[in-house]
């Protein structure tokens, strides 16, 4: 390495403070106090924060009076605030390169944004900071932007154990409010800063902005326990240019109150042309325009968000176990001008170059009481030997710059040595700036000089460099400038060949030709929900498909393909990230009124990879991974990086058929007249049609509900599979309509050009419930035996890959996403652990390329086997002791007495694992198997609480069973003891990736919920127990027999404060529907049959079965809208009452509801046009009568302890009997 050439004293002042750092600081302390760190136990964390473009624009620094940064400002009080803390060089990539490797841009050559030190051989292995640190110990973390890029080659993603985010900025406003300034052509000379210069707010919330998921991702690693100390990044890359923000970030800042910073009209007349070079002109359009006040307040508005980033960081570690022992630094990577010299940063002067730098030592650390700011001249460039002295941790000899820690202990310690900076674009030759306490010295490649007195000339207005009474003082600072500057590095630049100084060669645009970009393949994703391996017609199912069928036939049909978990939520995870569900933070299947479970915005999906390489994505069907649909405070489904959506939250509800629960982009969509796979599909061809930008490809994600239950088919399909009440027939209907419904959006690519140059893949998110469509191998949907994890898989790709074969590899959704980046060819994400492993070699004909990188595995905490590897044809499953803290015992008797129901109807004895999928799975519908069932899954339910014992590996893995799949399909003989090396073998690899994935997998609170919201979903969690009646999570006020059922199941409660009476009668019945379907429907006493269907009748409007339309009036909770209606011909407006303690009034239920059905029928014959128009949609008879009443005696009030009571007591209604009679 070369190394700037110091003075004999700081040399030696250097090595004394770099080698011997810490015996220096051990003996200066005090022996009653405590030293930063022990030099061999108990070292400090560290919480690295870096803020990218940031300025002086903060309060603590007063760069500008309107700054509004509480939380920066807060966190400079606490600690020391380096007043004077400048970059080693003024744009992204050398200054950061600087500080993570310790060097200067003038030794390592590296000045500009497009050369990478990794790719110069003396750097190649280069220990950078979090490298050093994991070296003695500590784990690193990184997210955000660190280097110049969040991904790909400068992100430098291998120097971290894990990365956890690779988004940065802000979600851009939609196209056509972009650019608004009208100056984007005046920047057309420098194409960058003409696709960056914008500002503006946003509608997007806060928390869907990918900086403040960085913020998050970082949040959420404080708030774990971990077993070492560790080296955590966060990168925020705001206020970096384009300035877009939350609405609220620009509101802090009005407009027509902004400040202008200071600007002087002859400011450059009296500097050297290179410096006027550097203040380069767009600056005047903006001026000259009147828009530089926007502008400022862009900047404005993108510090605070920056600001509200730093602060969700600075508030979890304040509420975490780290608190007392995390040193924090902030900083930002250098300075930015906003016009008092340029629109930019890249120049040398001091508000290029000036940066917040803070440094907080926490007390218990030996940081100082009484914090106080420090004017010395500090360089980024020492943040690699400072941390290294302040954690005790050896020092790195090799490294340039010098520790500040003396100043972190005393900010007013003498400190003789000013800052260097170093700016050196290519076409200025290399330039440097030196800093003291009192001037600012410039010194450009052709010998031109500026100095400036900071004194007395803030604004760097006055050229002192020629001013005779300074000479001595220009003469001192000239000293500090490096003797060697090492020649400009180009790397394997293609736009910067040859070395400094070095013609490259000029290449004529009209005689050069270029092949022509291929065109990316368009990818489409079929997912079926719940079917088996053994179901469609192609892979010998009794369904006929003949669209998959020809798929199959022209693509690459795999015969041992897995989904990545046995249940809906885990599987969903896994196929869209690539990584091992539990690595997401999805445990087992999301109940978003139980769970704060979900898919974690940190994630990087297949749709957001596709997004940031040129995609429309487009998500139509059902998600199952966690929404704020219901209220909950979770992510839409555009932060997963789709930028059009189609879905339901759970399954299509009531039924398949004329389903009431989709939403469209965050908006309800209402009730939808047809079956939901046909329906999904045309959402699909009408975003072909209308939505499609033609030059762009597509990522269309389709996922059916079909065949998960509530089923409905057709009548003329189900009819062709047996009885119209078969639930087989019903089923294998389900899955043609399917068929029929992809034989449409095939047919649409075909028409619109696209099929060819499209990859569509098919598969199931897991094994079916019906063991028989599972080709009778063991285990079904919920286990982690084949089959409960085997599924089709089809991939067809006319363009891409031969067709016609059949592959008996073992693969599986897990290896998806990487597949799609090799068949696309695109980058995997950097710093992610991939599980699975790129398929391509296998579709494209080059088998000998394929190795998969780890073996397959699944791992399933809360289920029996809880883990399972697969190698070649081999298949080692693991079980565990059920450790987690349900009722076991209970849990026993209560499979004992399904046990002799299941085997009464079956024939035969059943085995453990038959009674477990069974319980699960049975349709049996009497009622003493529905209560057993209900018992069942509420003594299974998984809680949050048991994470922590989850990612401790309680109980561990006490079992281990050997399969030979090739000749034991069904998993029967275990042959471990037969081959023990191989079980042994297996038995290692899965433990040792079973440890990675529970280490990394995040620990969820228990979700807490506030009261029932009337506004849109996404409102933030409140309180979990209501006082009086020590109910978990009660909301409502009211005390009656239907309140607790409300409770029970999750009814909603009230309307959204924009939703009709039907639409909320509508959400009601899907709610409904779900809990009859999964079998989950509860009662509290009195609540029968006949009072539920009553119910229904109430809630019924055009299209159920029963049209009481009585919600559009009795409006729940109070049962009454409030309004005056006329309810009898020739009568008046009154008050609607309320329906609620009926008895109170000595209501007759009976006459009052034959007075309805008669208004109802006046009105609908034309003979009383003044009866109100609700009554035009009543279609009730006197057989609907005894349910209603039945129903409306449920809202008498009771007391706390009855109704507490009422709950704890609740059984599962059965829904599959006659009603009760009256």
């Amino acid at each position: 390495m070369i190394s700037m050439e110091l003075e004999p004293t700081l040399r030696q002042s250097k090595r004394l403070v770099g080698v011997s750092a810490i015996a220096l600081f051990v003996a200066l302390v005090p022996s009653n106090e405590r030293a930063y760190a022990d030099a061999t136990t108990d070292r400090p964390n560290v919480l690295f924060i870096a803020v990218d473009d940031l300025n002086d624009w903060v309060g603590c620094l007063g760069g500008h009076p309107q700054a509004k940064t509480p939380n920066i400002d807060a966190l400079a009080k606490r600690g020391i605030l380096f007043e004077q803390a400048h970059c080693a060089a003024p744009l992204c990539s050398p200054s950061r390169t600087a500080i993570m490797t310790g060097l200067r841009p003038s030794n390592t050559g590296i000045y500009g944004n497009r050369n990478w030190f990794r790719d110069m051989p003396q750097y190649k292995d280069w220990v950078t900071l979090p490298q050093y640190f994991r070296q003695h110990g500590y784990l690193a973390w990184g997210g955000g932007k660190l280097y110049h890029k969040a991904h790909g080659k400068f992100s430098d993603a291998g120097a971290w154990d894990h990365v956890y985010s690779n988004r940065i900025g802000a979600v851009p406003p939609p196209q056509r409010e972009r650019y608004k300034h009208g100056l984007r052509p005046k920047f057309e000379s420098n194409p960058i800063l003409a696709r960056l210069i914008d500002w503006g707010p946003t509608d997007h919330a806060i928390e869907a902005n990918p900086d403040w998921k960085t913020a998050e991702g970082a949040a959420q690693f404080l708030q774990r326990d971990h077993d070492q100390p560790f080296f955590l990044g966060c990168g925020i890359y705001l206020p970096h240019l384009p300035w877009y923000a939350p609405k609220k970030f620009f509101d802090m800042h009005p407009l027509e109150d902004i400040e202008l910073p200071p600007y002087k009209a002859d400011d450059f007349d009296d500097i050297p042309a290179i410096g006027k070079r550097m203040g380069e002109r767009h600056i005047k359009h903006i001026r000259e325009s009147g828009k530089w006040q926007e502008a400022v307040q862009g900047c404005l508005a993108a510090d605070s968000f920056a600001d509200a980033c730093v602060g969700h960081v600075l508030e979890a570690l304040e509420k975490s176990s780290h608190r007392d022992n995390t040193i924090v630094v902030l900083w930002g990577d250098h300075g930015y001008d906003v016009g008092e010299k340029k629109i930019a940063k890249s120049a040398l002067w001091e508000q290029t170059t000036r940066t917040p730098l803070i440094i907080h030592v926490p007390e218990k650390l030996g940081g100082l009481t009484k914090s106080t700011p420090c004017k010395r001249p500090v360089n980024l460039l020492d943040l690699y030997p400072t941390l290294i002295e302040l954690c005790g941790l050896p020092a790195n000899p090799k490294i340039d710059g010098r520790s500040i820690a003396p100043l972190v202990r005393n900010p007013q310690t003498e400190w003789p040595y000013p800052t260097l900076i170093t700016h050196s674009p290519h076409w200025l030759g290399t330039n440097h700036a030196i800093r003291s306490e009192r001037f600012h010295y410039i010194h450009y490649n052709d010998g031109g000089e500026e100095l400036y007195d900071m004194t007395q000339d803030p604004h760097q207005w006055h050229n002192l460099a020629d001013d005779a009474r300074f000479k001595a003082a220009k003469a001192k600072l000239k000293k500090w400038l490096p003797k060697t500057n090492v020649e400009h590095f180009r790397g394997n630049d293609a736009t910067n060949q040859g070395k400094a100084g070095k013609k490259r060669p000029v290449v004529n645009p009209k005689t050069t030709r270029k092949a022509p970009p291929r065109k990316r393949p368009n990818v489409v994703m079929l997912l079926a929900d719940d079917l088996g391996s053994k179901d469609i017609g192609c892979d010998g199912g009794p369904v006929k498909t003949p669209t998959l069928d020809k798929l199959a036939a022209q693509g690459v049909r795999f015969t041992d393909f897995h989904s990545g978990a046995p249940v809906c939520s885990t599987a969903r995870a896994t196929l869209l990230t690539g990584r091992h569900h539990l690595r997401t933070g999805v445990y087992t299947v999301i109940q978003d009124h139980i769970h704060n479970m979900h898919l974690r915005t940190s994630e990087v999906t297949i749709a957001e990879l596709l997004k940031t390489n040129g995609y429309d994505t487009v998500h139509v069907g059902k998600w199952h991974l966690g929404t704020p649909f219901r209220g909950m405070n979770k992510p839409w489904i555009d932060e997963h990086g789709f930028d059009y959506w189609f879905a339901t939250d759970l399954n299509a509800a009531p039924s398949h058929r004329n389903p009431t629960n989709f939403w469209r982009n965050r908006e309800r969509v209402g009730k939808l007249e047809g079956y939901a796979c046909q329906l999904v599909v045309d959402e699909a061809i009408t975003w072909l049609d209308k939505k499609r930008a033609a030059e762009k490809p597509f990522f269309l994600n389709v996922w059916f509900h079909e065949p998960h239950a509530p089923l409905a088919a057709p009548e003329e399909i189900v009819k062709q599979y047996g009885k119209l009440n078969d639930p087989a027939a019903i089923y294998s209907a389900t899955i043609d309509n399917t068929d029929r419904a992809i034989a449409r959006l095939v047919k649409k690519l075909d028409q619109i050009g696209s099929l060819d140059n499209t990859i569509i893949i098919y598969t199931s998110d897991h094994g079916s419930y019906r063991h028989e469509r599972n080709g009778n191998l063991n285990g079904g949907k919920g286990s982690l035996m084949e089959g409960g994890t085997r599924t089709p898989g089809i991939i067809h790709w006319p363009k891409g890959i031969k067709g016609g074969r059949i592959e008996d590899t073992p693969a599986g959704a897990i290896d998806l996403l990487p597949t799609l980046c090799g068949l696309v060819e695109i980058d995997k994400p950097d710093g992610v652990h991939l599980d699975g492993t790129d398929l391509s070699p296998l579709l494209t004909g080059d088998r000998a390329d394929f190795k998969r990188h780890q073996p397959l595995t699944w791992h399933s905490p809360t289920s029996q086997p809880i883990a399972v590897i697969r190698d070649g044809k081999y298949s080692l499953v693991g079980s565990r002791k059920m450790e987690y803290p349900k009722d076991q015992a209970t849990i026993e008797e209560v499979m004992d007495e399904m046990r002799i129901i299941l085997e009464k109807k079956h024939n035969r004895k059943l085995t453990q694992s038959e009674v477990q999928h069974k319980a699960w799975n049975s349709e049996i519908q009497t009622p003493g198997w529905n209560r057993l069932r209900s018992r069942f899954v509420m003594l299974n339910t998984f809680q949050e609480a048991w994470i922590p014992l989850i990612k401790a590996g309680s109980g561990g893995i006490t079992r281990f069973r050997l399969y030979d799949l090739s000749t034991d399909p069904g998993q029967q003989k275990d042959i471990a003891k037969r081959l023990p090396e191989v079980a042994n073998r297996l038995k290692k690899e899965v433990m040792a990736i079973n440890a990675s994935v529970l280490k990394e997998a995040p620990d969820w609170k228990p979700y807490k919920r506030s009261g029932a919201s009337t506004t849109r979903p996404g409102s933030q969690p409140g309180t979990t127990i209501e006082k009086k009646t020590r109910i978990h999570r009660l909301s409502t006020t009211k005390r009656s027999t239907f309140d607790a059922f409300t409770y029970l199941n999750r009814i909603p409660e009230k309307p959204y404060s924009d939703e009709t009476a039907e639409e909320f009668a509508g959400r009601i019945f899907g709610r409904l529907a779900n809990q009859e379907g999964r079998i989950l429907l509860k009662a509290p006493a009195g609540m029968d049959r006949l009072a539920y269907n009553g119910f229904k009748t109430f809630l019924g409007y055009e299209g159920t079965a029963s049209v009481g339309n009585c919600t559009a009036c009795h409006t729940p909770p109070l049962f009454t809208d409030g309004k005056s209606h006329v309810v009898r011909k020739d009568g008046r407006a009154k008050p609607t009452p309320s329906l609620r303690n009926p008895g109170k009034g000595r209501v007759n239920l009976q006459k009052a509801l034959l007075q309805k059905i008669q208004a109802a029928r006046e009105k609908q014959s034309g003979k009383a046009d003044t009866i109100s128009k609700y009554y035009s949609a009543m279609r009730l008879d006197k057989k609907d009568i005894p349910g209603l009443i039945a129903f409306l005696k449920l809202l008498e009030d009771m007391p706390d302890d009855r109704f507490r009571k009422l709950i704890l007591e609740a059984k599962v209604l059965d829904t599959s009997e006659e009603p009760d009679k009256p």
